[in-house]
């Protein structure tokens, strides 16, 4: 089974308070995480998780 996860590191921080965007993909055994080279601020990020939850 294919499962993709998005998920922010906030522990790189850019100056401007934006947090780098990463997807973690599994497929079977095999685990690859790599950078969506997208950039989103931890407020925005959380009020989001909200409205989805």
């Amino acid at each position: 089974m294919l499962q993709i996860i998005f998920f922010i590191k906030s522990d790189k921080t850019k100056k401007n308070g934006e947090c780098p965007l990463y997807a973690k993909i599994q497929y079977q055994q095999q685990t690859i995480t790599m950078s969506a080279k997208q950039s989103i601020s931890s407020k925005r990020w959380n009020f989001t998780n909200n409205l989805r939850n």
